[in-house]
């Protein structure tokens, strides 16, 4: 009787170290998953922002009030005077960012010059800040600046700097 109470306890602790060592391995596989899950979503959600960058970038490039005019049939051109007027009149009236705020949302909008007369010359067409975004992500366009008053194109970079949502 007694050697058959011994051998119940001893099926009884194999039993319950089986089923430990099963509920441990299954914390541990549910751990992995949970971080694969996190790193894929975040995974995701940089890939989202880095669309939403590059669609208000192409936004910024084809606003009618900083084309070129239409008779000029140049790719990603940009009117001198025109990122001129916008800038000033965004620095007057500030309010008037709202206006832009559907198209271009949390961004930054700086036009420069690299190549030409005035090197190195730039606008700031459009700022609007995130207050609780934590980074930003960069997009740098080429585009052509066009003088109307001089008839000449020069080269230049329009930076595209979008707060995202995190």
């Amino acid at each position: 009787m007694r050697m058959l109470k011994k051998k119940a306890q001893i099926g009884m602790l194999e039993t319950m170290a089986v089923l430990f060592i099963f509920f441990f391995l299954l914390m541990i596989g549910m751990i992995f998953y949970v971080s694969v899950m996190r790193t894929q979503s975040a995974r995701e959600l940089h890939e989202k922002q880095q669309v939403e960058a590059i669609e208000i970038a192409s936004k910024a490039l084809f606003l009618p009030d900083l084309e070129c005019p239409t008779t000029m049939k140049k790719l990603n051109c940009l009117d001198i005077y025109k990122l001129e007027a916008v800038e000033q009149i965004i620095q007057d009236n500030p309010h008037y960012l709202e206006l832009y705020y559907d198209n271009l949302r949390f961004s930054e909008i700086v036009v420069s010059e690299v190549y030409g007369p005035e090197e190195g010359r730039s606008w700031r067409v459009y700022k609007r800040e995130k207050p609780d975004s934590s980074g930003r992500i960069f997009i740098h366009m080429p585009i052509v600046l066009y003088d109307p008053m001089i008839d000449e194109y020069h080269t230049g970079i329009m930076n595209v700097s979008y707060y995202g949502w995190t």
